[in-house]
């Protein structure tokens, strides 16, 4: 937004489909939210705001498909730039609907009352697009097939959900996409922009970590979904209970902190299993994630993800302990972590890790692959071709 409107006047408009009271966000002068429940289908709100621009994650979510739709039958451009690169594959027995399950019987009926309403504005979308019946119903066929992958394969990797231009990582990401079927005139190399800020502070990084006395550790959490929801928690509690029995023989030496990640999960779950072995260590939620990689020295992980990146872009140590079986791990292939397979060699990979150092044309060489440029220009790049999209209009 900010280098957008250096050259051009912008309104934002949000369109929220959670139950959260519009009071509760703060608006800047050029933003307008509207709730979608509140209306019937995409077309109802895109024919009253006549947008210039749509921005849509492209993927397995029921109101962005809708919108999709109605933007191309309107012809209103649609860009967007969530198909990242596979960090790792799971396979999964029971799909996205596991994580619709909840532990509060309240929480579980609201999920699934959400559910259905995002697909039946879905369906009504596709009516007011003049779908017939048949249509629908094979295309919601379709959808149900890919809430139940059969082999740990993305969903939101499919043509189904193609928009005009996609804003994606590196050339290994085009790959995936074309392989797939994706047209590429229609998918442009900007890097992500989520690792601008961190490419940009390269250099501040480097002389921190070297002052630091006490080496910092951050347990960040993660649950992967693929089995049943009791499997899956099972597993996470492992892994949260078995990191912090050992670590804690070791938290004189060493700053120990854990966060949750992602901050939506049940804050009282996770401090209850840490305060059976050791209260003191605190718990974070909502605190800034990219703050706590910043300061830390050391990450432990169950898999590979954005934020565990982002801490090797800054050359943080990072351990994999791989407790939910993924298989395909991007940082434990390319050897860029170390992996913990017994719980009982942990302290001693952190011995090892806090003599370790990353090799620059190895991190390079990753960074290149799949993150095109560490010049921190990504966002730069897309609100370049925004602006290029609006002038050919």
């Amino acid at each position: 937004m900010p280098i957008l409107q250096e050259k051009i006047e912008v309104n934002l408009i949000w369109v929220i489909h959670s139950e959260t009271k519009i009071s509760e966000y703060k608006c800047e002068k050029y933003e307008k939210i509207i709730r979608m429940n509140e209306y019937n289908n995409a077309f109802e709100i895109l024919e009253k705001e006549k947008p210039d621009l749509i921005y849509i994650i492209p993927g397995i979510n029921a109101p962005d498909y809708a919108f999709s739709l109605a933007a191309k039958s309107l012809k209103i451009f649609r860009i967007g730039s969530e198909l990242g690169n596979v960090l790792f594959t799971k396979k999964s027995k029971i799909g996205i609907l596991s994580q619709i399950k909840n532990n509060e019987e309240n929480n579980e009926t609201n999920q699934i009352q959400k559910f259905f309403k995002n697909h039946r504005f879905l369906i009504k979308t596709q009516k007011r697009n003049k779908w017939n019946y048949f249509k629908i119903f094979f295309d919601l066929c379709s959808i149900f097939f890919m809430y139940f992958p059969v082999k740990g394969s993305r969903p939101d990797f499919s043509t189904k959900f193609q928009l005009d231009l996609h804003f994606v990582e590196s050339e290994l990401t085009v790959k995936t996409l074309t392989d797939l079927g994706f047209e590429k005139s229609k998918i442009m190399i900007t890097g992500n922009p989520s690792y601008d800020k961190i490419f940009k502070n390269d250099d501040n990084f480097k002389k921190t970590n070297s002052i630091n006395q006490k080496c910092k550790i951050l347990i960040l959490t993660t649950t992967i979904y693929g089995e049943s929801r009791n499997k899956t928690i099972r597993k996470r509690n492992l892994f949260i209970t078995e990191v912090i029995k050992k670590i804690i023989k070791i938290k004189n030496d060493n700053e120990i902190v854990v966060k949750i990640h992602p901050t939506h999960e049940n804050l009282d779950e996770y401090r209850k299993i840490i305060d059976k072995i050791d209260p003191e260590i605190p718990v974070f939620q909502e605190e800034d994630l990219k703050e706590l990689i910043e300061n830390t020295d050391l990450i432990i992980t169950p898999v590979s993800n954005s934020s565990v990146i982002s801490g090797l872009i800054q050359k943080k140590q990072i351990i994999v302990w791989n407790v939910f079986d993924v298989q395909n791990d991007i940082l434990l292939e390319n050897k860029l972590a170390l992996e913990c397979k017994d719980p009982n060699e942990l302290l001693s990979l952190i011995e090892r890790a806090k003599k370790r150092e990353y090799s620059d044309e190895k991190v390079d060489e990753f960074i290149s692959k799949y993150l095109f440029k560490a010049d921190g220009k990504a966002t730069e790049r897309i609100a370049k071709a925004i602006l290029k999209i609006l002038e050919n209009k």
